[in-house]
């Protein structure tokens, strides 16, 4: 499937031209809109003949339909998903509200131990995503083949070194998303901020938005995220005093101090361990073996 993906993105990437960009003579010319041509998703087909270019890609996305359906099927032959039972969910509701007694999680552990490796519940991650995985399949046979650059992600799976990549981020991913939380809480601290004091250094003829708290927050974001906050955002012309200014370097500053600095650090040195720790217990697996 893989495969068959990546030759029909080879195909889109050599024959997609688009009907009109801002490179088309005389596309914006008598007009105060955005030419449909702009907008239009649909792409002109350029090396090939559009007949051609249609057949090779039914041909092509019917076969990576059922390819996809043969994988899709095999996962429910070889997992066999099961429904949340009634028992398992009053037990959870249970555990929420009472502590077990400690023979009861010894019988737990020993049943858990019988449990097949191939056990899979029905509402999964991985069962998601192999029906979505079938469900743009057929999108993409039925949409010029948008949906079939989706398919691509797929090179990760049975690939020891991207999935131990995909695996140092989501393993601690809750601790990435409590650090997200909290970065997203200083931007609108930031963002609130800019409202009160800086709304005239934000000019919307550069796309510096503040006619709103939230509009100042998405504008700290965007330009935060990226770094060029310090570039943009400057006092007006009419209020250039070094008092003002003197607020301009307090704001940069301490942005670059707490977000640039500290938080891409504590983002960067959480994967790093993660890093580490499958480093070592895959040294230790080696050596136990």
């Amino acid at each position: 499937v893989t495969i068959l993906s990546f030759a029909i993105n080879i195909l889109m990437l050599v024959t997609w031209e688009a009907k009109g960009s801002l490179e088309t003579p005389g596309i914006m010319d008598n007009t105060t809109g955005i030419p449909l041509d702009l907008v239009d998703p649909r792409p002109s087909i350029s090396t090939l003949s559009e007949n051609n270019y249609q057949i090779s890609m039914y041909v092509m996305g019917g076969c990576h339909n059922f390819l996809s359906l043969l994988v899709f099927v095999s996962y429910f032959v070889c997992n066999h998903p099961r429904l949340p039972s009634i028992k398992n969910g009053v037990n959870a509701c249970m555990k929420t509200s009472l502590r077990k007694k400690q023979d009861d999680e010894e019988e737990e552990d020993k049943k858990r131990k019988h449990i097949s490796k191939l056990d899979a519940r029905f509402f999964s991650v991985t069962t998601f995503y192999y029906a979505v995985f079938l469900g743009l399949s057929i999108g993409g046979t039925l949409s010029n083949g948008y949906f079939f650059a989706f398919h691509l992600l797929n090179i990760v799976n049975n690939n020891q070194l991207l999935s131990g990549v995909i695996k140092a981020v989501t393993q601690n991913g809750k601790s990435l998303l409590w650090v997200g939380v909290l970065g997203l809480v200083v931007f609108y601290l930031y963002g609130m901020i800019g409202f009160a004091l800086m709304r005239s250094m934000f000019n919307p003829g550069e796309y510096l938005y503040c006619n709103t708290l939230w509009q100042c927050t998405i504008t700290v974001i965007r330009y935060g995220l990226i770094g060029d906050l310090f570039e943009v955002m400057k006092p007006h012309s009419n209020e250039k005093t070094f008092e003002r200014f003197g607020i301009v370097v307090f704001y940069h500053v301490s942005f670059f101090i707490f977000i640039t600095t500290i938080g891409l650090n504590i983002i960067f040195g959480i994967i790093v361990d993660t890093f580490s720790e499958l480093r070592d217990l895959k040294v230790g697996s080696r050596a136990s073996s």
